[in-house]
């Protein structure tokens, strides 16, 4: 048998509730007591109904710690992809400064060389402003 959601498990509750309330009704109106066995049945369909939400509340629960637990993994997928990129960024820039380099010293240029190689030194070390 398949196990019931949450969402199921309120409207079991729902429905013993409207039950019980259809009971109590027929009680009032036609002056029964409580304590008959109409009362009796009455105080257990509540106490049924009471346990099914408290079910309903447990499982809901559950799926938000399950859905806790697996937000919790998605971010630790996203930082490490994230650290992934910025490391492949940064391999992408040092190839760029070295191209760079290479493109100066091929065409004889000495400042664009002198500027290659202190883009370079930036991309290894961005904190010294040299």
């Amino acid at each position: 048998m398949p196990k019931l959601t949450p969402k199921q498990i309120a409207e079991v509750a729902d429905n013993l509730v409207s039950i019980a309330r259809v009971i109590g009704d027929y009680i009032i109106d036609h002056q029964l007591s409580v304590k008959g066995k109409l009362g009796n049945l009455h105080a257990a369909i509540l106490d049924e109904a009471s346990k099914l939400y408290l079910l309903s509340a447990i499982e809901v629960g559950k799926e938000v710690h399950i859905a806790l637990d697996e937000l919790g993994d998605l971010t630790i997928e996203i930082q490490e992809t994230y650290e992934k990129l910025s490391q492949l960024k940064f391999m992408l820039n040092m190839a760029t400064a070295v191209l760079s380099i290479g493109t100066a010293l091929a065409g004889g240029d000495l400042k664009a060389f002198v500027e290659a190689i202190k883009g370079l030194k930036q991309e290894i070390n961005p904190e010294d402003k040299e």
